[in-house]
């Protein structure tokens, strides 16, 4: 399980976005990717 403490070590903190729109189907993608997610 080395993965996730790579991952934690390069994580990063996003403080400015892009102004470009994001696609509909992009966002409904990612909303039902979340919904399916497991809770507990």
């Amino acid at each position: 399980m080395l993965l996730l403490p790579s991952l934690i070590q390069k994580r990063r903190s996003c403080r400015a976005y892009r102004p470009d729109p994001v696609p509909q189907d992009l966002i409904e993608i990612l909303l039902e990717a979340a919904r399916q997610a497991p809770s507990a």
